[in-house]
């Protein structure tokens, strides 16, 4: 059994914050410079009342749209944050809620940064590879 990426889909906060408005307000520091130290130049500013969850039920909506697939056969939620909505519940258990998915489906926060990405893949082969296809019919 393979496992493959089949769709991505993403939620980005409708406000922004560019090196040039850093740059503005911290006079000390020039675009360049920013953009050199931090490799980012444009930085996507969560609304007061947007949290984590809502970027991620935006993101996950978008993609079963595109997909076809209801969220009634997902059998399991990873989502990688350092900005949970709540220490307890957890973000993917809110996500999984709004989303309509099934109780019995698995719902998993796990905190990384950069890295998020290759340990969310390896979470999820490993979920993945240990789930044994139900015979049809």
């Amino acid at each position: 059994m393979q496992a493959k990426i089949a769709a991505i889909a993403y939620a980005l906060p409708s406000e922004s914050l560019s090196n040039e408005q850093l740059a503005a307000e911290f006079t000390d520091w020039t675009v360049d410079k920013i953009a050199a130290k931090t490799g980012i130049d444009q930085r996507w500013i969560a609304a007061p009342d947007e949290c984590a969850s809502d970027l991620g039920v935006r993101a996950a909506d978008k993609l079963l749209a595109e997909s076809g697939v209801e969220a009634t056969n997902l059998d399991f939620v990873l989502f990688c944050t350092q900005s949970p909505d709540y220490f307890l519940p957890t973000t993917a258990c809110l996500i999984q809620h709004r989303l309509g998915m099934a109780t019995s489906a698995g719902a998993l926060d796990f905190n990384l940064g950069c890295s998020g990405f290759i340990y969310g893949l390896g979470l999820a082969k490993k979920l993945f590879g240990n789930c044994r296809l139900k015979p049809s019919g």
